[in-house]
């Protein structure tokens, strides 16, 4: 089963609005694009996530699960980015320096230049 962080977005959104269309506009989606993605997820899960109302949706026992681990990808997604971005700017690497300890004697000493 594959999992698409927009769906997971979506999901986030729909959790904090609980209405559909604010999720989907929030998420840059149209409603049909955003109630098609949903209800992928719940085949793609075999449960269902929303209960749909008259005044938007509630969040099923399912539901309340996905937004869980939803939330939890998003955060682990952040802190990557954080760990990451010293990279990015070139504050933080790994530089390896090779050295022969022969090479500490074959320079030539004051007293070899006096012969």
């Amino acid at each position: 089963m594959r999992h698409d962080l927009t769906d997971l977005r979506l999901f986030l959104n729909v959790g904090e609005t609980l209405n559909l269309t604010r999720a989907a506009e929030r998420t840059f989606l149209s409603l049909p694009a955003a109630s098609a993605r949903v209800k992928h997820m719940e085949e793609a899960f075999k449960a269902r996530l929303l209960v749909r109302l008259a005044t938007g949706v509630a969040l099923t026992p399912a539901g309340e699960v996905l937004l869980k681990h939803a939330n939890a990808v998003f955060r682990q997604l952040e802190c990557l980015n954080a760990d990451l971005q010293p990279y990015a700017s070139g504050l933080k690497g790994r530089l390896r320096l090779l050295a022969n300890t022969c090479l500490l004697y074959t320079s030539p000493s004051p007293r070899d230049k006096r012969q």
